[in-house]
């Protein structure tokens, strides 16, 4: 309000206060939309969400992080992060937390939890800091999500690559696998040591399987047949089992071969041994 008065400097003060006003109203408008919005995002985020103020303690907790940890929110809220984190990780979500909470890192990390049921599962952490002006912490955002699958998984199939490559390192035959476009894909060592090739079976990798057979078909007694048995086996696309093909010196290897499926089309894999 503004007293009455002559001339014309209280239109001017008028003017400014109705022009502050709008813009503080505007300003809230604003921010109610932009808290208004970051509330739905939470919500609806498929990401575990817990939010934590500058205590770090839990301020809010969003459905999926209920449904991931088995609590409910009303149970977290105005807590701490201990109900589903295992004693034995405490001290090291501990030091994560101070980390936040100085804004120098902790905006990652993988940690066993502990669900409401008391089962034991491995989550994937993705933490935000927010800070004032001032730069203090004023809010910590945790995104999460349940890996105990994909780790399983992913430890399953490196078992299973490490027994695959000691049997295959172990066979006494010689082993070669070709992609689609005839390039190693992988060599055993006892492959090498029957064509006398003097390299490890790492350095004939992605090699190219052509030039290697032209390399290594002076072993054989008629060369050239090396070389267009290949072809023909290749393109009639039909297993074979221990052909037979005589060295240059004594003896023979017998080969055998099987196409594969791979990703990019259909491979080849051979079989060499000694025929004696």
């Amino acid at each position: 309000y503004l007293q009455k008065a002559g001339g014309a400097d209280q239109y001017t003060v008028l003017a400014n206060r109705v022009h502050n006003a709008v813009d503080q109203y505007r300003s809230k408008r604003a921010l109610a939309a932009s808290q208004e919005r970051l509330s739905r995002f939470i919500e609806q985020s498929p990401l575990g969400t817990i939010e934590y103020d500058e205590e770090f303690r839990i301020v809010r907790v969003n459905p999926t992080a209920e449904e991931i940890l088995g609590y409910d929110a009303e149970t977290l809220v105005g807590g701490t992060w201990m109900p589903f984190v295992p004693t034995d990780q405490r001290r090291a979500v501990a030091a994560v937390e101070r980390e936040l909470l100085a804004n120098r890192g902790g905006y990652r990390s993988v940690n066993e939890n502990v669900t409401a049921s008391g089962g034991r599962i491995l989550c994937a952490w993705h933490n935000q800091v927010v800070t004032n002006d001032d730069g203090e912490v004023i809010r910590v955002f945790s995104q999460f999500e349940e890996i105990t699958e994909r780790e399983q998984r992913k430890r399953a199939v490196e078992r299973t690559n490490a027994v695959l490559s000691t049997v295959f390192d172990t066979l006494p035959h010689g082993v070669l696998v070709e992609d689609a476009d005839r390039y190693v894909l992988a060599a055993n060592d006892r492959l090498l040591d029957l064509f006398d090739v003097d390299a490890a079976s790492t350095d004939v990798t992605g090699t190219d399987c052509v030039a290697f057979a032209r390399e290594v078909s002076d072993r054989f007694r008629d060369s050239d047949a090396f070389l267009a048995g290949i072809d023909r086996v290749i393109d009639a696309a039909e297993p074979v089992r221990g052909e037979r093909l005589p060295l240059a010196d004594e003896g023979a290897f017998l080969r055998s071969y099987r196409p594969i499926d791979l990703p990019e089309g259909r491979g080849h894999l051979w079989l060499y041994q000694d025929a004696d």
